[in-house]
């Protein structure tokens, strides 16, 4: 008689082992994270939050975007999109950059040409230069893009010159 009122109990504490064992053999199948060491600054301050519209796109034109996310210090890719940077070569990071002035809000839309050899580099400073701001206009208007200059700062590179 005393086991018919344990058994109730004893079938729940199997079921109850069972969905943990399930859940953890699922936490497994969770994609893994490649945190790649980027630093990205736009008008000489560092980006310290959301980057909206955030992602990374094949020049092919063909390939879907990658999704990505940037904490401050880390661009963020899954390790399966990582591989797939590899056998591209070259690619955009592309994101979206709000500014307001005069009351007036601007929209600049970077595109940043990367190679993968880049993102495996120790580390990869982006510097972006709007020029929405007549300043960073004034001081790279030679560069070929005409709404924004980019810098791109890693061991052993150059840097962007500055005019006069």
């Amino acid at each position: 008689m005393k086991l018919l009122q344990f058994t109730p109990l004893l079938v729940l504490g199997c079921l109850l082992q069972f969905s943990n064992s399930f859940a953890q053999k699922k936490k497994h199948h969770v994609e893994e994270k490649r945190k790649i060491d980027v630093i990205i600054e736009v008008n000489s301050h560092l980006v310290k939050g959301e980057m909206p519209e955030l992602r990374i796109e094949m020049n092919n034109g063909t390939t879907p975007k990658i999704e990505t996310q940037y904490l401050p210090g880390h661009l963020i890719v899954s390790e399966r999109d990582f591989k797939r940077l590899d056998t591209a070569k070259k690619f955009d990071l592309c994101f979206d950059n709000y500014s307001y002035k005069s009351k007036k809000l601007y929209i600049t839309k970077f595109r940043i040409k990367l190679t993968h050899e880049e993102l495996e580099k120790p580390y990869l400073i982006i510097s972006c230069y709007d020029f929405n701001d007549k300043d960073y206009r004034r001081a790279y208007q030679s560069a070929a893009n005409k709404e924004f200059a980019v810098d791109l700062t890693y061991p052993g590179s150059t840097f962007l010159a500055r005019n006069k």
